[in-house]
């Protein structure tokens, strides 16, 4: 199995490269985790949608 270690400064590149993509309208979001759940809590917090 193929693994790679992170930096938090690696995931706060990672998250601004993803919320961009994730922005807009929602009335639900369901989010698997596996480990994932810190980026997944940060992401919000650096959306400017006035639902998060």
């Amino acid at each position: 199995m193929r693994r790679e270690v992170l930096t938090w400064s690696d995931v706060d590149k990672l998250i601004d490269y993803l919320v961009p993509q994730i922005q807009g309208r929602y009335d639900s979001m369901l989010i698997i985790t596996r480990g994932g759940l810190c980026p997944v809590v940060c992401s919000p917090r650096r959306s400017t949608s006035p639902t998060s």
